[in-house]
């Protein structure tokens, strides 16, 4: 299986930035992990041959998800507290009960 990469900024993890709960309310078309303190986007389509940038035509396609490019800037930028919850990382999350 050949993956994405996924990158967060300097200081932030993807066990507290990536909004994990969207996947059981929208049908996102990726399944992610960690492996080796990476966090990695697999592409439900993925066929496992390396074809574009050492990654299969599907998984390298996510970046042109806009769903994924909405996520990549919310983490980013920050989340505005008045968005559903679901949106929201769990440090955004601690953010707002603070």
């Amino acid at each position: 299986m050949l993956v994405t990469t996924f990158s967060f900024l300097r200081g932030q993890q993807a066990h507290t930035s990536y909004p994990f709960t969207l996947h059981m309310i929208m049908s996102l078309p990726w399944d992610y992990s960690t492996c080796k303190n990476a966090f990695v986007l697999t592409s439900h389509m993925c066929l496992g041959k390396a074809e574009v940038d050492g990654h299969c035509k599907a998984c390298n396609s996510l970046g042109n998800n806009e769903c994924l490019k909405n996520i990549i800037i919310r983490y980013t930028n920050g989340v505005s507290k008045y968005m559903q919850l679901v949106y929201h990382g769990i440090t955004s999350l601690i953010d707002i009960v603070h």
